[in-house]
């Protein structure tokens, strides 16, 4: 697993100045398990952001166990959402950056043509193993 803290709100609202119209995105994989992109933060997000004066088009929080990484769920999971997504500003990703990049390339580039700024809000801390009660970082991808 990949895993994740949460991005200070400060910079995930630094993002997403002049941007009024979001997108939230989560993640049932990685991002579930360490409470960074499951539904409860997806919500918190979305309360958030709509406090802070933005327009939530729609908070996406696909299931426990759909990892927004695998492109063919999150491309059937976005296609629901394909004209919030055509009417953002912006997307906050609550996921590691390798669902970002999927998103990002895969689904809103090649498959709906759309270019959309998409930002982290999540911070990575290493590849991690050992099961949920006894995480242990494993590698850091330090290159």
């Amino acid at each position: 697993m990949i895993g994740q803290v949460k991005k200070p709100i400060e910079e995930i609202l630094d993002y997403l100045d002049c941007k009024k119209k979001i997108v939230i995105y989560g993640c049932g994989g990685c991002a579930t398990v360490f409470h960074t992109g499951g539904e409860p933060e997806v919500k918190e997000m979305s309360n958030i952001l709509i406090e802070n004066g933005k327009e939530v088009l729609a908070a996406v929080t696909p299931p426990f166990g759909e990892f927004t990484c695998y492109a063919p769920w999150s491309k059937k999971r976005m296609a629901s959402y394909k004209k919030q997504i055509n009417d953002c500003d912006a997307v906050p990703m609550l996921c590691c950056g390798d669902g970002l990049q999927v998103v990002r390339e895969y689904i809103l580039k090649d498959e709906f043509g759309l270019t959309k700024p998409i930002y982290p809000a999540t911070n990575p801390i290493g590849h991690m193993g050992g099961g949920p009660s006894l995480f242990k970082e494993k590698c850091i991808q330090c290159g």
